[in-house]
C-alpha cells in the first residue's frame, strides 16, 4: 500500500513539473530571483550586543501574463 502511494506522489509530481516546465519554455510563466536587502534595523540586547543586523533576502517572484 505504501508503494502505491509513492508511485502516485512521484507520478503527480512529474506530470505537475513536466506542465510547469512547458509553460515556462513557451514562455507563459516567468520567473525571476530578486536579491534586496531587507532592513531589520539593528537589535540590542541589555549589554549592548547586536542580535540582529540588515541582511539579504532572496525573493521569488511569479508572474503570468
Amino acid at each position: 500500500m505504501l508503494h502505491i502511494k509513492r508511485w502516485r506522489f512521484f507520478a503527480v509530481f512529474s506530470i505537475v513539473g513536466l506542465i510547469l516546465l512547458i509553460l515556462l519554455k513557451i514562455n507563459f510563466i516567468s520567473i525571476t530571483i530578486a536579491t534586496s536587502s531587507a532592513e531589520r534595523g539593528k537589535i540590542f540586547d541589555q549589554n549592548g550586543v547586536i542580535l540582529a543586523t540588515n541582511k539579504k533576502v532572496k525573493s521569488l517572484y511569479c508572474t503570468s501574463n
